[in-house]
């Protein structure tokens, strides 16, 4: 079922936000990670040594590399097409590195290579997903190429097609 109108008594809802982040819009998508906004860590899984979630934010150490594992309101099919949306802060040496592949594991379809992302809002790739259903996201951070600590947040992932 696909809703044109949503209500909050007899005021039409355009539009609903959690936190600065439009988590529904009528006739838009939705974002599909659970959780970009860190607000504690649920639906997440980290390698604690390296992650951890504190101040709203989801915190790189650059002890080492490691992973964070995003779990997914919906699963993602061969086909389907996504922004993916992030903000970075916090950042030391030459800015956050870190890779995103679809599923829990490495080998899952890359999403987005090493770059470094320097501190700022509203940083976007586009991704479309060729491959089996996955239901979660592996982002990996490197220490390589002078990557540094980072600060993460406002992860969101809609699909656009």
């Amino acid at each position: 079922m696909i809703l044109d109108k949503t209500y909050l008594g007899s005021t039409e809802i355009e539009k609903i936000y959690l936190g600065s982040n439009v988590v529904y819009e009528v006739g838009g998508s939705s974002n599909i990670i659970l959780n970009g906004t860190f607000d504690d860590d649920t639906n997440l899984t980290l390698d604690a040594a390296r992650f951890a979630v504190a101040g709203g934010t989801l915190n790189f150490n650059r002890t080492g590399s490691g992973g964070a594992l995003f779990e997914l309101s919906q699963d993602i099919v061969d086909g389907d097409e996504f922004t993916v949306t992030f903000d970075i802060s916090n950042i030391t040496n030459a800015g956050a590195r870190f890779l995103m592949h679809a599923g829990a594991t490495t080998s899952g379809e890359l999403m987005q290579t090493y770059v470094p992302y320097l501190d700022g809002v509203g940083h976007t790739f586009n991704y479309t997903h060729s491959g089996v259903t996955r239901s979660q996201v592996l982002m990996t951070a490197s220490t390589s190429g002078s990557g540094g600590e980072y600060s993460f947040d406002n992860f969101t992932m809609v699909k656009t097609n």
